[in-house]
C-alpha cells in the first residue's frame, strides 16, 4: 500500500473513534458540565477493603479537607466503595453525581467515621475547550486525507487528533449504566492523546518545510522523549504511577520544554527555509499569533476590568485559528498571500488596540463634558462618541496599512511600486519592440526570474519577440490547443495547472514539450478580445519563492495594459523583431545532426529513451570577477572545446552551450547502445579533463575550473522544434530537467556526479563505485529520489586539484 492510501486508511479507521469520543464530550458539556474529583486515592488490596485516600490535588487556594492520607473511602453518594480502584472511584463519584449535586463522601478515621462533602471541580466554561477539540481533531483528519504521503502532513494529522482527544474527555455525572465506561474512555483518551500529541507535533515542526527540514535519526526518534508527558498527564489525573504532586509540577516543566523545542525547531527551519518554506512558516507562526494574542489582550482587560471576563473566555475560541493555519502552512501555503494576511491583521489589531484604549480611558471624559454642553443623556452622547470613532477605522487602516507593509514586507511593497511605475510608463511608449523588452526586462527585475519569454502571436504561430536567461525558447504553435485553454483561463495559469493540462493530454507533444523546456512557472496569457495574442513565460524566483495571488494580480493587469499597447503591433513588426532575436541566439548545429543531414537521413522528431548529461562550471562568477573580457572568453573556449570533445568520443551529441553550462544528449539522433554508459563514462572525463585545465595563473598559484554534472536516462522528446525562421534541433522534456536539477544538487551533495536510479542500473562498472543517498528532494519535484553521488575527493576550488575518480574505459 501506497503512503497515501496508508494515510487515507488511518482516516477511515481513526475518524469514528475521535467521533465517538468528542461526541461524547460534547453531549458532557452540554447536559452536566465537565466536572473534576480533585482526590488521589489508593487502590483497594483485596474485594473486601476499601480504597483509601490520599491526597488532594495541588491547588493554589490550599485547600483543606479533614482526611488524613490512609483514610479509608467506605463510600460516595450511599454506594459501597469496597474493592474500588483509582478508576472505580471516580466512576462511582460520578454516578453518585447525577442523583444528587453534592452527594456525601463517608470515610474511616482510625475507629471515627467521617462524613463530608465530596470535593468537586467544576469547569466554569466547558464549551471553551469544544472548539480547540474541534479545529484540531478536524485539522488532523484533513490533514491525513489530503496528505499525499508526505510525513510532515502525516504527522502533523496524527499530532492533532491525539490533542484533540487529549481535551475530549467525558468526565461529569453519568448513570449508573455508563459512568465506568465514560470514566475509563476519559482516562484512556487523556492517556493515549497526552502521550502521542508532543512527539507527533514536535517532529512535525521539524519537518516544516520538507524541503529542508531536520532529518536524520536525532530529528525521528528524538521527540518521543516528550511522550513521558502522557504518563505524567495520567499522573496528574490519578495519582499513579507517579505521585500526583510531582506530576503537576513535572508536566508544566515538559510543556516548557515542548514549547521552547517547537519555537528554536521553527526558528532554525526558518534560517535555513528558502521563499516557499519560509511561507509555509510564516502561516505556522500567523496561526499560533492570532490563536493566542486575542486570549492575552482578554486577560489583560479583564485584569484591569474585571466585568470584561467574559471576554476572556470568548477570545479562548480563537484557538482553532492555530490548527487551521498549520494545515494551510502544510497543504495550501499559497491558498492567499500571507504577507497580506499578517499586514491587513496587524493594521487592524493596531487600529482595534487603540479604539479599545481611547472607549476604555478618555470617551467617558470626553462625552461627559459633551453631554452637558448639548444637554443630551450620558450614554446617547457616549454610543455617537464611539460610532464616530468606529467609522474611523476604515480610512485610517488605508493610511496606517502601507506603512506597515513597508515596514515588514519590503520586497512585496517594491513590487507593487515598481509595476505601478510600469504600467504608467508603458503608455508612454510607442515603439512595440521597446514596449515588449521594457516589460519582460522589468518584470524579470523586479520577480528576480531565472528567465523569462514573452511571446507573441506571428502568422500561424507563437514567436519569442524577448528573451532572458539559458538557451533559445522554443516557438509555440498557434493551431495547438494551448491558445485555447489559456483564453478559457483567462487568468495567469501557474505551472501546477499547465502540467495537469500535459497529464490529462490535452496539449499535443510539441506543445507538451516546448513548455517543459521552458520551465515556466506562469504563463500570462495577453488577449485582444477574446482570442489570445501574445503570452508572458515567466520562470521560477530567484529567491524560490512561490507566485502569489497578489503576484498574480500584478501580472494580470500588467497583461491588460501590454494589450492595448500590442494593438499597434502589425505582423510584419513582428516577424522584423522575431528574425534580430533569433539572429542575436542562433547557436551551433549539433555534429551528430550536421552528419545526418549531410548523409540525406531524415531526422524523425519524436519521443524516445536517451540519457541526458548535464555539466556546469563551479565557481564560474567568482573565476570571473575582476578579469578583463577577452581572458574570460579565451577561457571559456577551451573548457567548451575540452568539454564537446569528451561527449564526441564517447558517441553523444552536444545540445546547447549557455555561458558555463552544458547539456548533451546520449541515444539521439542516432541510437547508441549502453548510453548510460557512455555518459557516465564521459562524465567522468569531463571531470577529470576540466580540472586539469590551466587557465592562467592568480597570485602565482595554477587557475583551474571544476564542474558539477548531473545525468538522468528517461523518455524525452528529441527533434526540430519549429521556430519562425529556422528548426532547433532539441530535447525536451522532464528527463532534461531531472538532469539539470542532479546537477544543481552536485554541490549541496558535495559530489562530482549525480545520476539518477536508472542511470546508476544501467551504468556497468563506474556506477557501481557510486554511493546511493535515498529520499532526495529534488526541487521541481513532488517526490523524493534516490540518487548515487561519485563524492568529490577534495575541494577542488580550494586546492587547484581535481578530486580523484575511477578511470572511464574506451568500451563504448
Amino acid at each position: 500500500m501506497s503512503r497515501r492510501g496508508l494515510d487515507r486508511a488511518l482516516v477511515l479507521l481513526l475518524a469514528p473513534l475521535w467521533l465517538a469520543v468528542v461526541g461524547l464530550h460534547l453531549r458532557q458539556a452540554v447536559r452536566g458540565g465537565i466536572v473534576w474529583i480533585p482526590l488521589y486515592v489508593e487502590p483497594a488490596r483485596s474485594a473486601d477493603e476499601a480504597p483509601r485516600f490520599g491526597d488532594l490535588w495541588p491547588s493554589p487556594t490550599h485547600e483543606t479537607t479533614p482526611l488524613a492520607p490512609g483514610d479509608a473511602l467506605v463510600s460516595v453518594g450511599g454506594r459501597d466503595l469496597a474493592g474500588a480502584g483509582r478508576v472505580a472511584f471516580l466512576a462511582r463519584a460520578y454516578a453518585a453525581l447525577a442523583v444528587e449535586p453534592t452527594p456525601s463522601l463517608v470515610a474511616a478515621h482510625g475507629s471515627e467515621r467521617v462524613v463530608l462533602p465530596l470535593p468537586t471541580r467544576r469547569a466554569g466554561y466547558p464549551w471553551r475547550t469544544v472548539p480547540v477539540t474541534l479545529g484540531f481533531g478536524l485539522a488532523g483528519l484533513v490533514a491525513l486525507w489530503r496528505s499525499g504521503g508526505r510525513t510532515a502532513a502525516r504527522c502533523f494529522g496524527l499530532g492533532a487528533l491525539a490533542y484533540s482527544l487529549h481535551w475530549a474527555l467525558p468526565f461529569g455525572p453519568a448513570s449508573e449504566r455508563t459512568a465506568s465506561a465514560l470514566t475509563a474512555l476519559g482516562v484512556g483518551s487523556l492517556a493515549f492523546g497526552a502521550t502521542l500529541f508532543m512527539p507527533l507535533l514536535l517532529r512535525a515542526a521539524l519537518l516544516v518545510p520538507e524541503r529542508t527540514g531536520l532529518r536524520g535519526p536525532g530529528a525521528r526518534y528524538g521527540p518521543w522523549a516528550f511522550a513521558l508527558f502522557g504518563p505524567l498527564a495520567t499522573s496528574a489525573l490519578l495519582g499513579a504511577p507517579l505521585p500526583g504532586a510531582f506530576a503537576f509540577r513535572a508536566s508544566l516543566a515538559v510543556n516548557a520544554l515542548f514549547l521552547a523545542a517547537v519555537v528554536a525547531s521553527l526558528v532554525r527551519n526558518y534560517r535555513h527555509a528558502d521563499g516557499e518554506g519560509r511561507r509555509q512558516l510564516r502561516w505556522i507562526v500567523y496561526g499560533v499569533a492570532v490563536g493566542t494574542v486575542p486570549a492575552l489582550v482578554a486577560a489583560a482587560l479583564s485584569a484591569l476590568r474585571p466585568d470584561l471576563w467574559w471576554s476572556y473566555e470568548l477570545a479562548l475560541v480563537a484557538t482553532a485559528l492555530v490548527p487551521v493555519c498549520v494545515l494551510i502552512a502544510i497543504l495550501r501555503f499559497h491558498f492567499l498571500d500571507i504577507d497580506r494576511v499578517i499586514s491587513a491583521t496587524a493594521t487592524y489589531t493596531v487600529l482595534s488596540v487603540l479604539f479599545l484604549a481611547a472607549l476604555l480611558s478618555a470617551l467617558p471624559a470626553v462625552a461627559a463634558q459633551a453631554s452637558a454642553a448639548t444637554g443630551l443623556g450620558a450614554g446617547e452622547t457616549q454610543a455617537a462618541l464611539a460610532l464616530g470613532l468606529a467609522l474611523l477605522v476604515v480610512p485610517a487602516q488605508r493610511v496606517l496599512r502601507p506603512k506597515i507593509e513597508r515596514l515588514f514586507f519590503r520586497e512585496r511593497h517594491a513590487l507593487a511600486d515598481g509595476m505601478a511605475r510600469l504600467r504608467a510608463e508603458l503608455d508612454g511608449i510607442s515603439d512595440p519592440r521597446v514596449v515588449l523588452e521594457t516589460a519582460g526586462a522589468r518584470v524579470a527585475t523586479l520577480l528576480r526570474l531565472d528567465r523569462c519569454a514573452i511571446y507573441s502571436r506571428a502568422g500561424d504561430g507563437f514567436a519569442a519577440v524577448l528573451a532572458r536567461g539559458a538557451g533559445v525558447p522554443p516557438a509555440l504553435p498557434g493551431d495547438g490547443a494551448l491558445p485555447g485553454l489559456l483564453e478559457e483561463a483567462g487568468d495567469p495559469v501557474l505551472a501546477a495547472r499547465w502540467q495537469r493540462w500535459i497529464a490529462r493530454r490535452l496539449l499535443r507533444g510539441e506543445e507538451s514539450a516546448a513548455l517543459e523546456a521552458l520551465g515556466a512557472s506562469v504563463l500570462v496569457p495577453v488577449r485582444r478580445g477574446d482570442r489570445v495574442t501574445a503570452i508572458l513565460a515567466l520562470g521560477e524566483k530567484a529567491s524560490g519563492d512561490v507566485f502569489t495571488p497578489t503576484d498574480l494580480a500584478l501580472l494580470d493587469s500588467l497583461a491588460d495594459r501590454l494589450t492595448a499597447r500590442l494593438e499597434r503591433v502589425d505582423e510584419q513588426a513582428l516577424r522584423e523583431t522575431e528574425r534580430a532575436l533569433h539572429a542575436q541566439l542562433r547557436s551551433y548545429v549539433p555534429a551528430a545532426v550536421a552528419d545526418e543531414l549531410s548523409r540525406g537521413a531524415p531526422i524523425e522528431p519524436g519521443e524516445r529513451e536517451v540519457t541526458v548529461l548535464f555539466v556546469d562550471v563551479r565557481g564560474y562568477t567568482r573565476f570571473s570577477e575582476g578579469r578583463r573580457a577577452d581572458e574570460i572568453f579565451r577561457a571559456v573556449n577551451v573548457y567548451t572545446r575540452e568539454v564537446s570533445a569528451c561527449v564526441l568520443a564517447h558517441g553523444g551529441a552536444v545540445v546547447e552551450f549557455h555561458g558555463d553550462g552544458l547539456l548533451a544528449v546520449f541515444g539521439a539522433p542516432v541510437e547508441l547502445p549502453h548510453k548510460e554508459r557512455a555518459a557516465l563514462e564521459a562524465g567522468v572525463e569531463i571531470f577529470e579533463r576540466v580540472g586539469g585545465l590551466v587557465l592562467g595563473e592568480d597570485g602565482g598559484q595554477p587557475v583551474r575550473l571544476s564542474v558539477g554534472v548531473g545525468i538522468a536516462t528517461g523518455p524525452a522528446f528529441v527533434g526540430d522544434v519549429q521556430a519562425v525562421d529556422r528548426r532547433i534541433w532539441g530535447c525536451l522534456g522532464n528527463t532534461t530537467n531531472l538532469a539539470a536539477r542532479l546537477q544543481a544538487l552536485s554541490r549541496e551533495l558535495d559530489a562530482a556526479i549525480v545520476v539518477d536510479e536508472t542511470t546508476h542500473e544501467r551504468g556497468g562498472p563506474l556506477a557501481q563505485a557510486m554511493r546511493r543517498i535515498p529520499r532526495v528532494a529534488v526541487r521541481g519535484r513532488s517526490e523524493e529520489l534516490d540518487v548515487f553521488v561519485q563524492p568529490l575527493a577534495g575541494d577542488p576550488d580550494a586546492s587547484g586539484a581535481p578530486a580523484a575518480l575511477p578511470q572511464p574505459s574506451r568500451s563504448t
